[in-house]
């Protein structure tokens, strides 16, 4: 066993880290806003999570039902 092996990801897991990103930099750029521009950028989350709640992913869907 190679420690390359270890270190290399597959195309599926850069996919997942992909999607978390992508919903994690939704919430980060809603936490350094000013008050003015919340409620556009909470709904714009509230869009994105029920998007994302349709997934075909089921590890990803179950955990966005959640919030």
């Amino acid at each position: 066993t190679s420690l390359s092996q270890y270190l290399t990801s597959s195309k599926d897991e850069w996919r997942e880290v992909t999607i978390i990103h992508n919903c994690l930099t939704k919430f980060y750029d809603t936490t350094n806003i000013s008050p003015n521009i919340f409620l556009m950028a909470y709904c714009k989350i509230n869009r994105k999570i029920n998007i994302m709640c349709s997934t075909s992913n089921i590890h990803f869907s179950s955990m966005m039902n959640r919030m």
